[in-house]
């Protein structure tokens, strides 16, 4: 029997069709290209293994009023991205601290007080969503991505041996999304 609006058919067309296939949160890995920048090959494979969330651009456009006689009409301004922030687990055989604090001290070194050239920090980055099988790949192309924001997280003497994570902000000029099948 066909449905319609008007009788509720269930959820089972989340079971039954591939179409409806939920993308889940944790099937997830980022990319950051680090090696463009000059810094080593390994960095990109440590974060991208480390990763215990990113989060993916918002976009919004702006809204512009134009105003004529007593009337006011709003036209698209232009788009502009929000950052990404990721987070990733702090491994001491790695130095994951020392790793995003050298591209960090790309952006401004501390020691010398000097600001870096764009060439050497702004890099693009990749987040992946796969589905479960890892048949379908949602690739988020991040462009102009640098570290805005740095925190390497707390210890607790009352904690549970929870691992540290070091969470960093990015700031990020554009992101597009490509589907890529496996």
């Amino acid at each position: 029997m066909p449905s319609d609006w008007t009788t509720y058919s269930g959820a089972t067309h989340f079971a039954n069709d591939v179409n409806f296939e939920v993308q889940r949160t944790n099937h997830f890995e980022i990319v950051i290209d680090l090696a463009a920048i000059g810094l080593n090959d390994d960095y990109d494979d440590t974060i991208r293994l480390c990763c215990t969330s990113a989060n993916i651009p918002t976009i919004s456009i702006q809204a512009q009023p134009l105003r004529h006689g007593n009337e006011t009409v709003n036209v698209a301004g232009s788009p502009s991205w929000g950052p990404s922030s990721i987070s990733v687990y702090d491994v001491i055989g790695k130095d994951m601290a020392a790793l995003l604090q050298n591209w960090f001290w790309r952006i401004f070194d501390p020691a010398t007080h000097v600001m870096g050239l764009v060439v050497n920090y702004k890099t693009s980055a990749t987040i992946y969503q796969y589905s479960p099988d890892a048949s379908v790949v949602r690739a988020w192309r991040l462009y102009g991505v640098f570290p805005t924001s740095l925190n390497f997280g707390s210890g607790s003497a009352d904690g549970s041996g929870s691992p540290v994570t070091i969470s960093m902000d990015l700031s990020v000029d554009k992101s597009i999304v490509e589907r890529v099948q496996g």
